[in-house]
């Protein structure tokens, strides 16, 4: 297994480098920072609010925001890895760049040789300015809320750019950045065969079919307590419910050492993290450790294996049951990794004449769907203290609460936010981050959406929490209000390519083209769904198989009319999106906004 995070103590500062800046300026020679973490977090932390906003309103197109910290290592390889980087920037070790990017939501993973030694590491936030975008085609439509038109080919978060009280840009490493030695030289990815829809471009099969990537485990568990105990990777440790009731988790094994005389595998009940009382801390823990031994000639073999959970507890929404996870652990030898995972079913409810929109089903049972849009708990850092984070989800659960929505015009969460909502019980609505822009139809720019979807997708799905993952903020919206005709209102790349990519990444969420949208919408996404998971050969019925939506439907739809909430039922009845209202009861609208 791969060692300790050789950036894990690292002391950041952060400095700006501008051509105008004055000699004198203090933020050149650098100010405390941290990772995860945002510029105006350490702007915030270091000078105060006010002070921040004037450093902020005064960066010229040509500032320059560098992270940096010095570390001493044995040397030798190291993977360099990210959840994103907000949103132009440079990786530099011993004064090289030995990696660039250009998106805020693209995952890092960049294998770089560290000398032996002591070792600067800094990471550049360049402005936006310095990538180019193309300027043909012009925009179908415009949208008031964005008055910079090149957004809509920047993968950039437009919280910061929208004329919102309050509002900061997001800069920097807002999904951290770790340094994990390489103890060995890492097996290639298995090539995935090319699976061709008709009418559709090749999609990527994924290396274990059927399985579902599981969360990091809390920091807060014993695990974290384990001198020699690390977190696995979200797409190490995978699960699912299989037909007859069982649970299987699956664990990838690839990066332990070869030398290593097999692992033991084990799977076991945590006790609820707010447990009530005394006897539901007793029924959430029997059942006992699952375990599985694993010798090195089956590691050999293959590296990824699976241990059966014999009729597991499964989670809940709170209100509905009890919110139960599992603890998974990987031992070998002295060493040992650990994930967390919570089994659950989520599928939409079949839509009928008299029930129009999405509703949702969770292990089978309709929910009522009541909730909020999330704006974060910290309105200067993306990573939030987990303690603040934890105690605004608590509040809003003891509300009533059962599920939060984060907007595509936001950034995505971090984990912390994620087992939170595991833990409590509050189902996630997750917005891609699109906006109400005309996204390009140029092949790069779709194809470098798709994996940033499939690579949230896949981070996601190991939190019982997600529940439906949609194409983004008003997006279909936007040219109706702009009285685009209706071949404008849904592209190909909402009703397409993220449906396949959440489908490719194993992700059991229910998929919404965008929010909000029609019914025609929703059958359009769920017809691609249920065309890749049968090509490649997933397992029906995990991302929902009610509704029966037409075969041809993803390839010739044109919606006549964006259709509203269903008609009329309980008067006062919230939807998903916390203020609308006729949603019959125990069903979401898919007009979460």
């Amino acid at each position: 297994m791969s060692g300790a995070d050789a950036l894990e103590r690292a002391t950041w500062i952060l400095c700006r480098a501008d051509p105008a800046q004055d000699p004198g300026d203090p933020l050149g020679a650098g100010i405390s920072a941290r990772v995860p973490g945002t510029v105006s977090g350490a702007l915030r932390d270091a000078l105060g609010e006010d002070a921040m906003d004037a450093v902020l309103a005064g960066d010229g197109p040509g500032t320059v925001w560098e992270y940096r910290t010095r570390v001493t290592t044995a040397g030798g390889s190291h993977r360099f890895v990210s959840t994103g980087v907000a949103t132009v920037s440079e990786l530099v070790v011993a004064g090289e760049t030995v990696h660039a990017s250009d998106s805020a939501f693209a995952p890092w993973d960049v294998t770089v040789a560290l000398p032996p030694g002591e070792c600067e590491i800094a990471l550049r936030v360049l402005p936006l300015s310095s990538v180019t975008v193309p300027r043909k085609p012009r925009a179908r439509w415009l949208s008031p809320l964005v008055s910079d038109r090149s957004l809509r080919w920047r993968r950039t978060p437009l919280v910061g750019a929208i004329d919102w009280p309050g509002a900061r840009p997001v800069l920097g490493p807002w999904g951290g950045l770790a340094a994990l030695p390489v103890t060995s030289s890492p097996d290639e990815e298995p090539s995935s065969p090319l699976v061709s829809l008709p009418d559709s471009s090749p999609v990527l099969a994924p290396s274990s079919p059927g399985a579902l990537p599981l969360a990091l485990s809390d920091d807060n568990d014993d695990d974290a307590a384990r001198p020699r105990s690390r977190p696995l990777p979200p797409s190490a440790v995978r699960a699912r419910v299989t037909e007859d009731g069982h649970g299987v988790v699956s664990v990838d094994l690839t990066g332990i050492d070869p030398g290593t005389q097999g692992c033991r595998v084990l799977v076991e009940p945590l006790p609820p993290a707010e447990p009530d009382s005394a006897a539901q801390h007793a029924n959430a823990t029997e059942g006992g450790v699952v375990e599985r031994a694993v010798s090195a000639t089956e590691l050999a073999a293959s590296a990824t294996v699976e241990v059966p959970v014999a009729e597991p507890r499964l989670w809940w929404p709170h209100g509905m049951g009890a919110q139960q996870l599992y603890r998974v652990r990987v031992v070998a030898g002295e060493d040992e990794m650990h994930a967390r995972v919570g089994f659950r079913t989520v599928t939409p409810e079949p839509r009928d004449a008299a029930h129009r929109g999405l509703a949702l089903r969770v292990n089978g049972v309709p929910v009522f769907a009541r909730g909020a849009v999330w704006t974060g708990a910290d309105p200067y850092e993306v990573a939030a203290d987990p303690r603040r984070t934890l105690g605004m989800l608590r509040r809003l659960r003891d509300a009533g609460t059962t599920m939060v929505r984060i907007p595509g015009t936001s950034c995505y969460e971090a984990e912390d936010f994620h087992r939170a909502c595991d833990e409590l019980g509050l189902m996630v609505w997750q917005d891609v981050a699109l906006g109400p822009l005309d996204p390009p139809n140029d092949p790069e720019w779709r194809t470098g959406l798709h994996h940033e979807v499939r690579a949230l997708a896949s981070r996601l799905a190991g939190h019982p929490s997600t529940a439906v993952i949609s194409g983004g903020t008003e997006v279909i919206q936007a040219p109706v209000l702009a009285g685009r005709p209706a071949e404008q209102w849904a592209p190909d790349v909402l009703l397409r390519e993220i449906p396949t990519a959440v489908a490719e990444a194993g992700s059991d969420a229910v998929v919404v083209p965008s929010s909000p949208c029609s019914d025609a919408h929703l059958d359009a996404a769920q017809a691609v769904v249920e065309r890749v998971r049968a090509a490649l050969a997933l397992p029906r019925g995990v991302c929902g198989d009610g509704g029966s939506p037409n075969e041809d439907a993803h390839s010739s739809v044109v919606p006549p009319t964006l259709a509203a909430p269903a008609a009329p039922a309980a008067p006062g009845v919230p939807s998903a999106d916390t203020g609308s209202v006729g949603a019959p009861p125990s069903r979401a609208t898919a007009t979460a906004a």
